[in-house]
């Protein structure tokens, strides 16, 4: 039995390739990785030395603090 595996998607020098979710997040926190960044329509973003899924901007319109 296989186990499901996340994988991330990432650019650089016009090269688009996936990578598992880990191996993604140390290329990115790595200051001279080689260029590689997630590209502009990912569902990730990089905060805080690590990876997460967007928030959907459109549902926490109406929230109050």
């Amino acid at each position: 039995m296989n186990a499901k595996t996340t994988t991330v998607t990432l650019e650089a020098n016009g090269v688009t390739q996936e990578f598992e979710f880990s191996h993604a997040e140390r290329l990115l926190d790595m200051p001279h990785n080689g260029g590689w960044k997630l590209p502009e329509n990912s569902k990730y973003e990089f905060v805080n030395h690590g990876l997460q899924c967007k928030r959907d901007k459109k549902a926490d319109s109406g929230r109050k603090a």
